[in-house]
């Protein structure tokens, strides 16, 4: 299930992940579920019939990334693999970033990094300042980003999301 915020130029975007990792790090094998939140640019399309058309728009690349997961073998609602990607270039991740933090407390630690979006955004544009209103909504509207991440969390810890493939 994927969940949206969009804006005019800023999305927020909420998945369920289950996710094996190719080539693990010792301690890392075996797959991983949970819920994945990542900051991704929005592209605007002209209109492509009348005004009265719907607005084209697309969901552009990734500009940060948490991965609130958990390993299969430690059960619904393990924390053991909860990590972030302070890093992309072109949709790809960065090595992953462990803290203490993000196992602890998830909610309170994503809600954070949303309060802290302009830091995060600042790090990947040329003029934060062009974005400005989308940064504005985007905090003023943490407690709904941040309540639909416990609801898909949730979903994913009672086996209704993150299931495995096939």
């Amino acid at each position: 299930m994927n969940v949206a915020y969009l804006y005019q130029r800023l999305g927020i975007v909420i998945e369920d992940i289950y996710f094996v990792e190719p080539n693990p790090d010792p301690g890392e094998e075996g797959p991983e579920r949970g819920v994945r939140v990542e900051v991704r640019h929005i592209e605007n399309h002209p209109l492509s019939g009348s005004r009265y058309s719907a607005y084209p728009i697309s969901i552009g690349t990734a500009i940060w990334r948490a991965d609130l997961l958990g390993s299969v073998a430690a059960g619904p609602g393990a924390r053991d693999r909860m990590h972030y990607h302070p890093l992309m270039a072109d949709d790809e991740p960065g090595d992953r970033q462990f803290e203490p933090a993000i196992k602890a407390d998830p909610l309170g630690w994503i809600a954070t990094q949303i309060e802290q979006v302009e830091e995060i955004v600042a790090a990947k544009v040329p003029d934060v300042t062009a974005y400005r209103h989308d940064l504005a909504e985007i905090r003023r509207q943490a407690p709904l980003i941040v309540g639909s991440i416990e609801q898909m969390m949730e979903q994913v810890h009672r086996m209704e999301l993150a299931e495995e493939p096939g």
